[in-house]
């Protein structure tokens, strides 16, 4: 009933019109006269085996599922931090000195450890606690203060031991929480403009986003010991949110990590972005929060679509 109606409404609107009407246009009144033709059929013969179901799949319902719960898993916003990386006092930390090849040496090749000194006023817990529990290079290593491997940062002594305090704390209540680690140090970082569509009038905004992200700890054994930073058992891994961003975006097909050094890694990236002339990559290493286990999941949709939807 509701579709004679709608022909109707058409059939009064149209037809004094319909010669002047382009081909187009009349071609979409043919279409709209086929598909009530055949449902006026189908009324009639409701009771024949008169297939006359659209030549939709059965499974695009399902299709038009995952790509809904997809969209839904991408975080791909400014208040990302794999996309809008920001400084915060209290949530990252950047380290300055060693530089990015010599803490990478040390973090990832060698897989040992960094220890960061702690306040000059509590010196001779220091030299207690190395003497008793540290080999004589670590003493040596915290309480000379003149030696090339302390490490420096972007923050002081105090601010420094509460921001580590912080990010230890909370990296280990995702874990106890969620079961995932969050906490990572960034090697590298992309310094790249988002284009706007050319109808926008917003200026193009700078983006600074971390490139490769290694999983670690930090230890803190007593409160007269220092912070120290390790890396643990997981997977070093490409910044997946700038991995799709880039793809999707630009066309460009940020390589995957394959157990090279950092330098080598680096230069790959760079030459795949050196079209971007207001693009740039720094030597910058950070420590900080990143979650991306909503981009894991959208990864794992599209590798296993099809077993997705052979099980409905």
């Amino acid at each position: 009933m509701l579709l004679k109606n709608l022909d109707e409404y058409i059939s009064v609107n149209i037809e004094d019109d319909e010669d002047n009407l382009n081909k187009e246009e009349k071609e979409k009144i043919e279409d709209y006269d086929d598909f009530i033709d055949k449902n006026d059929l189908k009324e009639e013969n409701k009771n024949d085996d008169i297939d006359l179901k659209p030549n939709i799949s059965p499974l695009s319902g399902i299709e038009t599922k995952i790509e809904n719960w997809k969209n839904n898993l991408l975080d791909l916003g400014k208040r990302n931090r794999l996309i809008n990386y920001r400084d915060f006092k209290r949530s990252s930390l950047t380290i300055e000195k060693p530089n990015l090849r010599d803490l990478w040496e040390v973090i990832v090749t060698k897989e040992k450890s960094i220890i960061f000194p702690i306040e000059e006023n509590e010196e001779e817990s220091i030299e207690e606690y190395t003497f008793n529990n540290q080999e004589n290079t670590l003493n040596k290593q915290i309480n000379s203060k003149n030696n090339d491997n302390l490490i420096i940062t972007n923050q002081k002594i105090d601010d420094r031991q509460h921001t580590l305090r912080n990010l230890r704390n909370k990296a280990r209540t995702t874990i106890e929480e969620q079961g995932v680690n969050v906490l990572y140090m960034a090697f590298g970082f992309v310094k790249w403009v988002e284009i706007e569509s050319k109808k926008s009038s917003k200026i193009p905004k700078k983006l600074y986003s971390p490139i490769l992200l290694v999983p670690i700890k930090i230890k803190w054994e007593s409160i007269v010991s220092p912070f120290e930073v390790l890396m643990i058992d997981e997977e070093i891994v490409v910044n997946p949110a700038i991995k799709y961003k880039f793809e999707s975006d630009y066309n460009i097909i940020i390589p995957e990590y394959n157990d090279e050094d950092i330098d080598s890694y680096l230069k790959s990236f760079e030459k795949i972005i050196q079209k971007k002339t207001s693009w740039n990559v720094e030597r910058t290493v950070s420590i900080s929060l990143f979650s991306f286990l909503k981009i894991n999941i959208y990864n794992d949709f599209d590798k296993h679509r099809k077993e997705i939807i052979g099980k409905r």
